[in-house]
């Protein structure tokens, strides 16, 4: 498994009161338990398909193309769609262990917060004043909302390869039919 890159990787939560986590833990740490325990499924890990480039050309017009160009469009297709599922499933495994990381550190601190003061404040009120006072739970919350901007681009594409997927087997199956009925 890569390491993180995400700016993030050492971020163990720490407040007052000696921690919520041990500082020894490391997010990454437990993203690297947590894939080897996925392994011992022993499920076949799919490499990144080739083929695609960085970028290509959806067809205007399926119709054109010619049945060999219509079946290697959708296997390659296939292969980025699958692939950038379990893409997918990685950034938002990572993005549940850094949400909680960040929770429990939140909690941590809105307490700590919440008593210096002679009111209670309200509590989005308490949760800025703890991130505005707290550098690691400041970068914590830009990774979080960098891991979401991820999942959600991620998520539209995958919504992509399938409405193209779905347009090629129609234009595979009208074929089919064309050939049985001629």
């Amino acid at each position: 498994m890569a390491e993180r890159t995400d700016g993030a990787g050492d971020a163990s939560a720490t407040g007052g009161g000696g921690g919520v986590i041990e500082q020894s833990d490391s997010v990454n740490e437990l993203l690297r338990e947590a894939e080897q325990r996925v392994r011992t499924y022993k499920l076949p890990l799919m490499k990144p398909p080739a083929g695609l480039g960085s970028e290509y050309t959806f067809p205007d017009d399926a119709s054109h193309l010619a049945s060999v160009e219509l079946g290697t469009l959708q296997l390659k297709l296939t292969g980025w769609y699958s692939w950038s599922i379990r893409c997918l499933s990685r950034e938002v495994s990572d993005l549940e262990a850094f949400q909680t990381v960040y929770d429990l550190a939140l909690g941590w601190a809105m307490h700590e917060e919440a008593g210096r003061h002679e009111k209670r404040p309200i509590k989005e009120s308490l949760i800025a004043l703890a991130v505005r006072n707290d550098a690691k739970l400041e970068r914590l919350s830009r990774v979080l909302i960098r891991k979401r901007a991820v999942i959600s681009q991620m998520t539209d594409q995958i919504k992509i390869y399938e409405k193209q997927l779905i347009h090629l087997s129609r234009e595979q199956s009208r074929r089919e039919a064309e050939m049985r009925i001629g």
